[in-house]
């Protein structure tokens, strides 16, 4: 699985931090390809929670780190 550590900021400016778990091919294993193929909601998890992010809200993603 790929986990990345991402901000990412909505339309209203605020932003989220925390990271994106998931398995992917390794001709879509990119952060942008799983948010382009990701359902309505994506989960960020966060300190022992998870935000579920409404997709359509996102306006940018940038990631932290690359483990």
């Amino acid at each position: 699985p790929q986990v990345k550590n991402v901000a990412i900021q909505l339309d209203d400016g605020s932003v989220e931090r925390g990271s994106v778990r998931y398995v992917a091919p390794d001709a879509r294993s990119r952060v942008q390809d799983y948010f382009n193929d990701a359902p309505g909601f994506l989960p960020l998890f966060q300190d022992g929670c998870v935000l579920l992010v409404n997709r359509e809200r996102v306006a940018s993603v940038l990631v932290e780190d690359s483990r």
